[in-house]
């Protein structure tokens, strides 16, 4: 049998988009020329690179070719978070086929962020996060730096075996508070919290927290229809001065007042 080998140029990927290069080295260890030889790579397609010495398209004795082949990480990949694989085989005249593989990790990352409250409605509420970071990959993930400028963020639990790794399926727990001021009432406007994560291995990932704000405005009107065309109307003494009214229209609408006795004309 032809000896091969195949190797990538990455241990992990941590994106759709990322390229993984191959390199694969066919040997000849044998005494016996070998014809016919054919290398199958169905994840990544291979190109012959170097190696036929006399270019006579047979793997002499102690002649050793090298293949080139890359594969572009798709995202599908990616949401599977599982080791990519790849084998590669050769088969010549006079051997039975031989294979080799290689695999790369996929270094994934993932953040969620909830609020224990969908609204406040007044300052001075506390707003309680939790947060979930997990490796949702297949490569250790390390130097795990978790950033919330909204609410200072404080570590739980997860890290189960205590090496400050997040390793394959284990998910880290955090949990924060925010203090509703009156500036964020007087506002009106939703609170947004984001917590952002990042590691040696990966990118930068982040999600959001909401609450809304819950604020009532009540405004009381009341309305006083005429049934003459002239009205007047006057207070006593315990207004101010004395105001006399005078409403040329079928009818007004004025702000609710005290009661005051009512004096028509013609």
């Amino acid at each position: 049998f032809p000896s091969h080998d195949i190797q990538s140029d990455v241990t992990y990927v941590d994106g759709a988009g990322d390229v993984i290069n191959y390199t694969i080295v066919v040997s000849n260890t044998g005494s016996q020329t070998l014809t016919g030889v054919v290398l199958t790579d169905e994840f990544a397609s291979a190109t012959l690179f170097s190696g036929d010495l006399d270019s006579d398209n047979q793997l002499d004795v102690g002649e050793s070719w090298t293949y080139t082949a890359s594969h572009t990480v798709t995202q599908a990949e990616m949401n599977a978070g599982l080791t990519l694989t790849n084998i590669a085989s050769v088969d010549t005249n006079e051997t039975g086929s031989s294979s080799d593989d290689a695999t790369t990790n996929i270094a994934k990352l993932t953040i969620t962020k909830t609020a224990d409250v969908t609204s406040v409605d007044g300052a001075g509420d506390v707003i309680t996060y939790t947060i979930v970071v997990a490796n949702a990959g297949s490569q250790t993930l390390t130097g795990v730096v978790l950033t919330d400028e909204f609410a200072t963020a404080s570590y739980v639990g997860g890290d189960l075996d205590s090496d400050n790794q997040l390793d394959v399926g284990e998910s880290w727990t955090y949990t924060a508070s925010h203090t509703v001021t009156q500036a964020e009432m007087n506002a009106g406007a939703t609170i947004t919290s984001v917590a952002s994560v990042d590691t040696n291995e990966t990118g930068s990932s982040s999600d959001d927290a909401t609450t809304n704000i819950a604020d009532l405005l009540i405004v009381k009107d009341a309305t006083i229809v005429h049934t003459q065309q002239t009205t007047i109307f006057s207070t006593y003494a315990q207004d101010i001065s004395k105001v006399v009214l005078y409403f040329m229209g079928p009818t007004a609408t004025l702000p609710l007042i005290d009661r005051a006795p009512i004096v028509t004309g013609n």
